[in-house]
């Protein structure tokens, strides 16, 4: 499995979202962001379980709402991982993804990107 994309750990990397700057969408933003260490633990969970219908159900919820939110890349991250499950990938490539994708879920933040 490749890597592209991967962010690594200590790289302080934030990803802002598209809707970031919009002050009418600043507090349901604020709300998904500080609502994903929930989500992160039930992937986590369900992982753990290896209940793939529950790991799909989450990465789909995902799929749909990050890039409803603005976070794009992420809802293109979760379709990659939604199709691993749905093709019976191996539990190594799925840790593999769930291992970046989780630590890209972690970086979502809700403030404006200060570089533009």
């Amino acid at each position: 499995m490749s890597n592209e994309g991967f962010i690594h750990p200590r790289s302080n990397v934030r990803i802002h979202s598209e809707f970031a700057s919009d002050p009418d969408f600043r507090d349901l933003l604020t709300e998904f962001v500080s609502n994903m260490p929930d989500r992160i633990q039930a992937i986590l969970e369900a992982e753990r379980a290896g209940d793939r219908d529950a790991l799909r159900r989450c990465v789909h919820q995902l799929k749909g709402s990050c890039g409803g939110y603005g976070f794009p890349s992420l809802t293109d991250d979760a379709s990659l991982l939604e199709r691993s499950l749905d093709r019976g990938c191996s539990v190594e490539d799925i840790e593999h993804q769930l291992e970046a994708f989780t630590f890209k879920l972690s970086c979502l933040t809700a403030a404006p990107d200060a570089s533009l």
